[in-house]
């Protein structure tokens, strides 16, 4: 299921799935803003399950993708004590 509620440029996206493979589950939530030549993807709390292993998103991490730069700040997967966090050097 995706359900998104838009308004001049800011989306809201929430993406619902569910499958007998490896990503068994996913409720993923994010804001959407839309840039002049790409996007800027702020992610609120959200989670899949891989390899029975429940993994969560926090909120605040970013993507910004345009068409000469692709930046990534604090995108935060936490699964237990495993935390793998996602960032582009300046």
């Amino acid at each position: 299921t995706i359900n998104i509620v838009s308004k001049k440029d800011h989306s809201v996206v929430q993406v619902k799935t569910s499958a007998s493979n490896t990503l068994n589950e996913a409720l993923l939530f994010a804001d959407v803003y839309t840039l002049a030549d790409g996007a800027r993807i702020q992610f609120r709390p959200s989670s899949f399950v891989l390899n029975e292993k429940e993994w969560s998103i926090e909120k605040a991490g970013e993507i910004i993708i345009r068409k000469n730069l692709l930046h990534v700040q604090d995108v935060k997967f936490t699964q237990g004590f495993q935390e793998l966090t996602a960032q582009t050097e300046d």
